[in-house]
């Protein structure tokens, strides 16, 4: 690492002197473009927790950032995407798994990051480099982990996966912004409704259908039940 990645990710953010030291740095000629052996520049290092004034420096000085490899922890929270935006990145850049910081704040339950994106402007109608979109994650079923230390250290013992079977809050929510709800993964997939019928999940295909989606046997879209016969054979691999 140089000076400068030290400089931007060492200093306290109440302190002048980070803006100082970057600055006499930057008058030596140091290269703002310099990687670690890990591949972070100074202004991915700076991205994590520098104060925003130091990533403006840094960006007036000509630092350009790699996407997503420079950014990818920062899909995940609103202080995160808004050093993304500040960066010019776009609302609806995906990370190295192909998802928008939306798609994932759907998939995670963030009912207050995704409501905060779709303020933004983030798209409800953007697919992941997959075919997945927010409203069909919203309504699919959900695990996640309670104690998730106590699963590494005893994962034979763990019980704590909580299964949740759709979002109706965000549901909600996309559809209020413009999700389209007979958007598909493109390539004759599923809708959010067929895949929460062929899930078993009744509130948020309930929700669906009041919100105005059309059931499968009136549109002739996907059978859920063959839906489900495939997510079944999918699990069992």
């Amino acid at each position: 690492a140089t000076a400068l990645h030290e400089a931007v990710s060492c200093m306290p953010s109440s302190s002048p002197t980070p803006r100082k030291c970057i600055g006499w740095l930057l008058s030596r000629g140091i290269d703002i473009h310099a990687r670690t052996e890990a591949g972070d520049s100074a202004l991915s290092r700076a991205l994590m927790n520098a104060p925003l004034e130091v990533i403006r420096q840094l960006l007036n000085a000509g630092a350009q950032l790699t996407v997503p490899h420079d950014c990818i922890e920062l899909f995940y929270s609103r202080d995160g995407v808004e050093r993304l935006l500040l960066c010019g990145v776009s609302i609806e850049q995906v990370d190295d798994m192909g998802h928008t910081a939306l798609y994932s704040a759907c998939s995670f339950r963030d009912e207050a990051l995704a409501a905060w994106l779709l303020e933004q402007g983030a798209s409800p109608n953007v697919r992941t480099r997959w075919g997945g979109f927010p409203l069909e994650v919203a309504a699919s079923k959900h695990r996640s982990f309670e104690d998730s230390d106590n699963f590494f250290e005893e994962p034979d013992k763990y019980d704590g996966v909580v299964i949740d079977h759709g979002s109706i809050r965000l549901i909600e929510l996309l559809v209020q912004h413009g999700a389209a709800l007979e958007f598909t993964d493109g390539d004759g997939g599923p809708t959010a409704l067929e895949s929460a019928l062929a899930q078993g999940n009744s509130a948020a295909a309930e929700t669906l259908l009041r919100l105005g989606a059309r059931h499968p046997s009136e549109r002739g879209g996907v059978d859920p039940a063959e839906h489900a016969s495939s997510l079944a054979e999918l699990e069992r691999l």
